[in-house]
């Protein structure tokens, strides 16, 4: 207990290792300020059970509020308003492409910026008919399998910037080339004028995948 109480149940940390108190379920125990590190568990009290926060009204619940991090280690995030829609950020990709005079690549580069969905990517270059002038730059992405695989469905939302008025982008329907999901890929693609002495592609993915 606590000799100097100021509340109707005022528990003071004790010597127990297992913290200041302990709550028993049936397989799993929650303890509050657990060891030295006097660490918070709260748990549900049997395996599948589920822990409820501030579920019987639409109040607000904060975290972290004073500006500390919140992380979830999870792949299974569902948000109700959107019939249960499980959509997981599995990472954020950026590229920059440079071209010259239409006809050859000065410059490719892509990197995972966080996560690392993306695995490899393979680049074209073509001129468009009737008369050539018209180019298009087409890269295929590949995802890793490891992080994309376990996903029904595959979604990447761009940003991206060039520096003339007659490109634009688009960015592909995802792609799974096999039954075993082992081959996913989205796509760029843009079309410019083939006479710009030197035209720039310059954006962001976020990938997320739908269980």
């Amino acid at each position: 207990g606590y000799n100097i109480p100021t509340a109707t149940l005022d528990v003071g940390r004790g010597t127990g290792a297992s913290g200041t108190a302990a709550f028993r379920g049936t397989t799993h125990v929650s303890h509050i300020n657990f060891g030295t590190a006097e660490d918070t568990y709260i748990r549900a009290g049997k395996t599948g059970s589920k822990v409820y926060i501030n579920d019987s009204h639409n109040g607000d619940v904060n975290i972290a509020a004073a500006g500390g991090n919140v992380n979830i280690e999870s792949n299974n995030m569902y948000a109700p308003q959107t019939g249960n829609l499980n959509l997981v950020p599995l990472g954020i990709i950026k590229y920059t492409f440079s071209i010259y005079n239409g006809n050859s690549i000065l410059y490719e580069n892509i990197d995972n910026v966080a996560g690392n969905a993306l695995s490899s990517w393979t680049t074209y270059l073509n001129m468009i008919a009737p008369n050539n002038i018209m180019r298009k730059l087409s890269v295929v992405i590949s995802f890793n399998p490891s992080y994309v695989s376990q996903y029904s469905k595959i979604v990447t939302i761009g940003n991206v910037s060039y520096d003339t008025n007659d490109a634009y982008k688009l960015v592909t329907t995802v792609r799974k080339d096999d039954e075993n999901y082992q081959n996913i890929r989205t796509e760029l693609k843009y079309i410019f004028d083939g006479t710009t002495q030197i035209f720039h592609a310059i954006g962001t993915l976020m990938v997320y995948g739908i269980k």
